[in-house]
């Protein structure tokens, strides 16, 4: 367990991100190919977050460009193609 890695496509890119942003510590390595990318600016991402969330600004904590601005954790290999 102390070698754990995560990768995804496409929105599981994204997902990968802000899974690797929001527990510090826990991956060694992410690869992201080709995620979405700043999905709260994202017009259909901005339509599933405020009907499932109810706002935008409740999306941008599921939003891995937003989380990597409040990311406090070590500083890892992040591939992101």
């Amino acid at each position: 367990m102390t070698r754990i890695a995560i990768t995804g496509h496409s929105m599981g890119g994204h997902g990968a991100l802000t899974l690797h942003f929001k527990h510090p510590g826990l991956y060694k390595s992410v690869t992201a190919l080709a995620p979405v990318s700043n999905a709260s600016k994202s017009i259909l991402a901005e339509k599933a977050f405020k009907n499932y969330l109810g706002s935008v600004e409740a999306g941008k904590q599921h939003d891995a460009t937003e989380l990597v601005k409040v990311y406090k954790g070590e500083k890892l290999p992040i591939l992101i193609d």
